[in-house]
């Protein structure tokens, strides 16, 4: 890459030196396969102007088919008008839908410790088992 000071010509408009061969470097790193036959596509241009001539009056006649039918007109119309309703509909914003009752939180309820009672009767927990597994494990 060229120093940023070194400009692209030198005061006659003569390509640099160091920017030919940068220049050059980037032709080779990127294939070297110079561009297109200037010849080549002006024919390619001429021989489609040519079928296009060929096929003009057939063009004309569907052009002409399609002008005087009364339901091209009416589809066209529709298709416009169905262009215009979907422009019109993408414009408008997106509602968010609200969250349902069942998705948020009552708000909470203050009570006094007082409030609370003790069980009238004690909890029937299970008797206590001998653990013959922890004494092997122990043992």
């Amino acid at each position: 890459m060229p120093p940023p000071e070194v400009t692209l010509t030198d005061p006659s408009g003569r390509l640099r030196p160091v920017w030919r061969e940068f220049l050059l470097a980037l032709f080779t790193r990127t294939g070297g396969i110079g561009g297109g036959d200037l010849a080549g596509l002006t024919a390619t241009v001429l021989d489609h102007t040519k079928e296009l001539g060929e096929h003009a009056e057939e063009i004309a006649d569907l052009q002409l088919t399609v002008e005087t039918n009364p339901y091209a007109a009416l589809m066209t119309a529709i298709l416009g008008r169905v262009v215009a309703l979907e422009a019109l509909v993408m414009g408008l914003p997106v509602a968010v839908p609200a969250s349902p009752a069942w998705a948020t939180l009552p708000d909470p309820i203050g009570v006094h410790i007082s409030a609370c009672s003790p069980l009238p009767e004690p909890v029937a927990s299970c008797a206590p088992q001998s653990d013959d597994t922890r004494k092997l494990i122990e043992g």
